[in-house]
């Protein structure tokens, strides 16, 4: 086995820790109404965790069940009525306290599809890889900390002809109430409203790396009063607040020739890119902006301006620049640059635990067994993730840890914006780092 495949030998089940698995999956079921629907949870979960290869419903059964099980199993994911909400609210409210967050990280997956009769599948362009797909389209949520990521809220893109077609829709059973979204981007708001703000959990910043629309995405954090780190092409305007960068008084320039202009207060910063398990170093850039927005509850359609932060890391190196823009303006460079990378977390734990687990291999037809299959997925993610922080005393494994040089919060790290946007005590994550070191460095104003 070579390349990235060996980082999955810790990933891989503990016979040691079957019972806490059992526990867990006994806590976060505890909703689902009927004994015999939590024995069914309970053991689709373990066959996730245990059938190695494809995890088809067949060989789940023959894995934790035998043969006879398929048809119960079958029911249970694709038939049966519970609820999904409440069980993902149990584990976002576990995995607040088990790994303390550092942010949301709002994260795309495309489901590649081989047929036409599962829930959501068109043909369709996606980003990458930059073409015509057969597939569905979702949209996760991931609790993310340096020590690791897991998901905790999923929904399915549904392309214009699964809502209009009568048929198409009765057949998959979709909810009523589900209409077409133009873009992914409204279904990563809605799943931020419901989540974020109805379930209880604390704010923390929401980190979106991948808006098609990010005006959008910038109103609709602002109406929601969040935290964010959102991410913007080099050719998006704003208005500088530094006289000396912009000579006209309130002049819009791109996002490209602000960075350009700060080239004597450059930093350089340091991360841990786990998606490459390599440590990165690079150059950041902060400057307060101004963002002119229209539309949007809060302004009645009329304008609104807005302060905010840009941030820019390797700005002005072609592929390797990124631009993000905040409304933490008082952090410090490199906690942003820290929020900024946390996706690169999501990303490696979505490829080498969530898709190992069998997230994208649902072969029922059903929005409801979509959704029922993806929670169950999200349940066995949080217990191989949790299995290794228990495993490492609370720490992370070398394989998946950040270097512990690197800058990220942690014990004794200073309140940050977020926090105070939300009220609340800051989070601190777990891992050895601190952001005590940074205290008081460049920030925003």
């Amino acid at each position: 086995m070579t390349g990235w495949k060996k980082s999955l030998d810790y990933l891989r089940p503990d016979l040691a820790t079957q019972n806490s698995a059992d526990e867990f999956c006994a806590r976060m079921l505890v909703s689902l109404p009927r004994s015999d629907q939590r024995r069914w949870g309970a053991a689709y979960i373990n066959g996730l965790l245990k059938t190695q290869g494809r995890k088809t419903i067949r060989r789940i059964a023959n894995t934790v069940e035998g043969t006879a099980a398929e048809q119960s199993l079958q029911q249970f994911v694709s038939k049966s009525t519970w609820e999904w909400q409440p069980v993902r609210r149990s584990l976002a409210l576990y995995l607040e306290d088990k790994i303390r967050p550092l942010g949301w990280v709002a994260y795309p997956m495309v489901i590649p599809k081989a047929g036409v009769h599962s829930v959501g599948v068109e043909r369709q362009f996606v980003t990458p890889p930059g073409r015509l797909t057969n597939c569905q389209r979702a949209v996760g949520l991931w609790m993310a900390a340096e020590c690791g990521s897991a998901p905790v809220e999923w929904n399915i893109v549904l392309p214009p002809r699964w809502i209009e077609d009568s048929k198409l829709r009765s057949r998959a059973e979709i909810p009523e109430e589900m209409r077409f979204e133009s873009s992914s981007d409204l279904e990563t708001i809605r799943s931020i409203r419901e989540t974020i703000c109805e379930w209880g959990v604390r704010s923390r910043p929401v980190i979106i790396s991948q808006a098609q629309d990010p005006s959008l995405m910038l109103n609709s954090m602002l109406d929601l009063g969040l935290p964010f780190v959102i991410r913007i092409g080099p050719s998006f305007r704003l208005v500088p607040k530094d006289f000396s960068i912009s000579q006209i008084s309130r002049q819009e320039m791109t996002v490209s020739q602000i960075a350009s202009s700060l080239g004597t207060q450059r930093k350089r910063v340091e991360w841990y890119d786990h998606l490459a398990s390599a440590q990165r170093s690079g150059v950041a850039v902060g400057a307060s902006v101004e963002l002119f927005l229209t539309g949007g509850r809060r302004r009645s359609g009329g304008q609104e301006r807005i302060s905010l932060a840009l941030l820019g890391i390797n700005a002005l190196r072609d592929k390797e620049s990124e631009y993000w823009l905040t409304n933490l303006r008082s952090s410090p460079l490199e906690y942003l640059v820290a929020l900024a990378k946390l996706p690169l977390r999501v990303a490696k734990d979505q490829r080498d635990i969530s898709e190992e687990l069998g997230i994208k291999e649902f072969e029922g037809r059903s929005f409801r067994g979509w959704h029922h299959h993806a929670t169950l997925v999200s349940i066995a993610h949080s217990i191989r993730l949790t299995s290794v922080l228990n495993r490492a005393g609370g720490r992370v494994p070398q394989q998946v840890r950040a270097d512990p040089g690197q800058v990220g919060p942690g014990a004794g790290a200073p309140e940050d914006e977020g926090d105070r946007l939300a009220g609340q005590a800051p989070a601190r994550a777990v891992t050895s780092t601190s952001l005590a070191a940074v205290e008081g460095r460049a920030s925003f104003r």
